[in-house]
């Protein structure tokens, strides 16, 4: 049985872009003194994320039970 794996790497510019909007975001609610906004906000953004997660790895799962149901 051969399946066809698709490995797409993000390139590390990205995280590198996205570390810096994290120190500078940081740096500004230490300034501003609203930590615990900033805390918020980046569970806020992590669960957001999550939840699109979900719904992709449930898409992949309809694609593949709709593939095996034509091939049968």
């Amino acid at each position: 049985m051969s399946s066809i794996h698709n490995q797409r790497r993000i390139p590390a510019r990205y995280g590198i872009v996205l570390g810096a909007i994290l120190f500078i975001s940081f740096a500004y609610a230490i300034i501003t003194a609203q930590i615990l906004l900033w805390v918020w906000g980046l569970v806020a953004l992590f669960s957001l994320g999550l939840s699109v997660f979900v719904v992709y790895l449930f898409y992949r799962l309809v694609r593949a039970v709709e593939r095996i149901a034509y091939e049968h």
